[in-house]
């Protein structure tokens, strides 16, 4: 029980394998990114459409990585709605794919 040096030694090393096993695994979660909206001429808006300011998707990435962004909002992304190739006038729908 007096060796505290040996103690600290052993914490460690199961600190950096625990860091490397999670920056190597490959884990999916849902999380809340941004949503942006691109590719609208000058002088166009998306007036009355209700947009979220952020949506949940579903990310794959290093378990590390998701904890990060997690716990202290490191930058993940956001998701792009490019409205670049649609006419202003009536509603439509986008399907998104993955």
């Amino acid at each position: 029980m007096n060796r505290i040096g040996l103690k600290i030694i052993c914490l460690v090393a199961a600190i950096i394998i625990w860091v490397q096993v999670a920056a190597t695994s490959v884990v999916e979660q849902s999380s809340n990114l941004p949503l942006r909206v691109t590719g609208l001429g000058q002088g166009l808006t998306v007036e009355g459409s209700i947009l979220p300011d952020k949506v949940v998707v579903r990310l794959q990435g290093s378990k590390l990585r998701l904890l990060a962004h997690k716990y202290f909002n490191s930058y993940l992304g956001e998701v792009r709605v490019n409205l670049g190739d649609q006419v202003p006038g009536p509603v439509f729908s986008y399907e998104v794919d993955r």
